[in-house]
């Protein structure tokens, strides 16, 4: 994939859905947090963002939050890979190999600190992320808005 950073870097859209990012970090409750960093392969110089979100977040909804941190239009295919398994929306044929995101959660690729799985993004161009869990923080129902992401 060649790497666009110039329109990644400055995507409006990015900081004007910073609602939507607050809406699905939801962070309420006594569960723990990971901070992300998720970074898009290949491109020079590198392109990341830093999450923070809910341990039991389901894999549909964190799809969403790379959506709005990545600038990315959600208008094309996606999939997690991690283990050797594949995670998405399967086909209505019932796709034995897709893993249904709905049903899985952020712990369940990732059960702890410097653990690591793949966000792929539009498969015709297949962009690749590098989602890593960077620390796995204590809750905090409290948690700041400027802690949501952080940009490269």
């Amino acid at each position: 994939a060649v790497c666009r950073s110039k329109v990644l870097l400055k995507n409006p859209l990015l900081f004007s859905r910073i609602t939507d990012m607050i809406r699905l970090a939801d962070t309420g409750g006594g569960t723990p947090l990971y901070r992300l960093r998720i970074t898009l392969r290949d491109c020079k110089p590198p392109i990341w963002r830093r999450v923070v979100v809910r341990a039991d977040m389901k894999l549909d909804r964190l799809h969403r939050v790379i959506q709005i941190a990545m600038g990315w239009t959600d208008s094309h295919l996606h999939q997690f890979v991690a283990g050797g398994a594949y995670y998405g929306q399967p086909d209505r044929e019932g796709d034995a190999e897709m893993l249904n995101e709905k049903r899985y959660t952020v712990t369940d690729l990732a059960p702890g600190a410097k653990q690591k799985f793949t966000y792929e993004y539009d498969f015709g161009d297949s962009w690749e992320h590098d989602v890593l869990v960077e620390e796995v923080l204590p809750p905090d129902p409290r948690l700041q808005i400027s802690g949501l992401f952080g940009r490269s």
